[in-house]
């Protein structure tokens, strides 16, 4: 398994110069990275209208290898879906990049028959990605445990689409948020798993740790809901600082055959830049992780 960054990470670094953070992250050790294009009704690459030509001949300077990106656009402080013509062009954007992955960055299935059509529509974009060597990801939150006829979200767009067209990337933080342990989650599912996230838990919140605290389990939850159980500050910190066991993590993932976990941290005491190299430094302490 190798160690990766999801950029949304370092998005204010990124947004104010993003070849000098490039720069930053490749002194810092990261040699795989993720966008965040949250900008994907407007902007086919990066989300931070970075030139594809510009972009590519600095991640070959840096030998940084780009993995892929999150595709979401949020309207009016709502998430709203990114059209399929949307798609088929960012994807064109990241064949020529020569990414692996495109990712669904988050999305919210409020009825069966939502989440059905949901499938559907999935399949069509798996497809979109898969006709310009891409596969698509599917990034989870916690609302995935939640279930429609006694079976999850996650359990039934794993059964409705292919497993050429559509792929787990599994975010620890919310899996642990759910009250699933992650590596058992792994274990679980690892076969249709491409990618970990990764950041950590602070101990000192562990009361609010449980998002069912907060939001029903037997209400799907719509984008208004979710926004009450996203993360504050200070229950966020860095890969090793809090109590999410990652050694078990890694060695799940590995198990697993799974290639990267990337670092993607919300919020942190830090600035963003050594934020990221404090993760590092906790991965280079790990077992079973391949550096190049």
């Amino acid at each position: 398994m190798k160690v990766g960054l999801q950029v949304f990470t370092v998005q204010e670094s990124f947004r104010k110069d993003p070849m000098g953070t490039l720069d930053k992250l490749a002194d810092a050790g990261y040699k795989y990275i993720e966008m965040a294009n949250g900008n994907a009704a407007t902007d086919d690459g990066t989300g931070f209208a970075t030139g594809i030509k510009e972009f590519k001949a600095k991640l070959e300077e840096r030998e940084i290898t780009l993995l892929g990106s999150h595709v979401s656009q949020m309207t009016d402080q709502q998430l709203v879906d990114v059209s399929l013509d949307r798609w088929e062009r960012i994807a064109e954007w990241y064949e020529e990049a020569g990414a692996k992955y495109l990712a669904i960055a988050l999305d919210t299935h409020t009825s069966k028959e939502k989440l059905y059509s949901d499938c559907e529509r999935y399949i069509k974009i798996g497809n979109i990605c898969k006709e310009h060597g891409l596969h698509l990801l599917y990034h989870n939150h916690f609302m995935e445990f939640q279930e429609y006829d006694g079976v999850s979200m996650f359990d039934i767009m794993l059964r409705e689409i292919p497993e050429e067209l559509f792929s787990l990337e599994v975010d620890t933080w919310w899996i642990m948020r759910a009250l699933v342990d992650p590596g058992n989650f792994i274990r679980k599912y690892g076969n249709r798993i491409k990618v970990l996230h990764q950041k950590d838990y602070t101990l000192g919140t562990v009361n609010d740790l449980s998002v069912w605290n907060i939001v029903k389990f037997n209400e799907p939850t719509d984008f208004n809901t979710f926004w009450t159980a996203t993360p504050y500050p200070e229950q966020c910190t860095e890969v090793g600082d809090g109590m999410m066991k990652i050694q078990d993590i890694i060695n799940a993932g590995n198990e697993a055959g799974i290639p990267y976990i990337l670092v993607e941290q919300d919020h942190s005491k830090y600035d963003d830049i050594t934020s990221v190299r404090i993760s590092m430094e906790t991965f280079r302490k790990m077992h079973g992780i391949e550096w190049d």
